[in-house]
């Protein structure tokens, strides 16, 4: 069950507040020390739902660290919050997170896309979200988090994976 219910009085920002998050920065770039994160919706599930793994995930948000997370994961969040918890809620989530020190990405060029879609016809049971984010970690240089065993065991050899739980 999610933490966050209309009846739970507590707001999202609160709870992120809890792991550590930070004010985002105005433009990131990297920096000696900057260790780019991409979230995946499993990933971000675990950190709002404290799950097993969201304090990994909340590791990942602190020091120079910067977290990423692609337009089709949050598309997921947000449907996964949208059928447990009704549109407020799920609108809260986005927005709360929207506020938070994630970076929103939609990259959707054509390199992007025909890699997303490589990786998509090679690993089936993958979805195309996560191939998405498994692209854009590629693309920034950074470690993709996911819970996503199933799905992701099969391209483990991509030292860019790293799972939560």
């Amino acid at each position: 069950m999610s933490m966050f219910t209309e009846s739970s009085g507590i707001s999202l920002l609160q709870v992120m507040s809890s792991f550590g998050v930070r004010e985002k920065k105005s433009n990131w770039k990297i920096e000696e020390g900057t260790l780019p994160y991409v979230l995946d919706a499993s990933a971000i599930i675990a950190l709002l739902r404290a799950e097993p793994g969201g304090d990994v995930v909340s590791s990942a948000m602190r020091g120079k660290n910067v977290c990423f997370a692609h337009a089709m994961n949050l598309c997921e969040v947000y449907y996964d919050f949208h059928r447990s918890a009704g549109k407020v809620v799920a609108d809260d989530v986005i927005a709360s997170l929207r506020a938070s020190d994630i970076w929103f990405r939609s990259d959707m060029d054509e390199k992007f896309w025909m890699e997303a879609g490589v990786l998509k016809s090679g690993a089936r049971r993958i979805s195309l979200a996560d191939c998405c984010a498994l692209v854009l970690a590629r693309r920034v240089e950074g470690t993709l988090l996911t819970a996503e065993h199933h799905e992701m065991d099969p391209l483990t050899t991509d030292h860019r994976i790293r799972f939560i739980r």
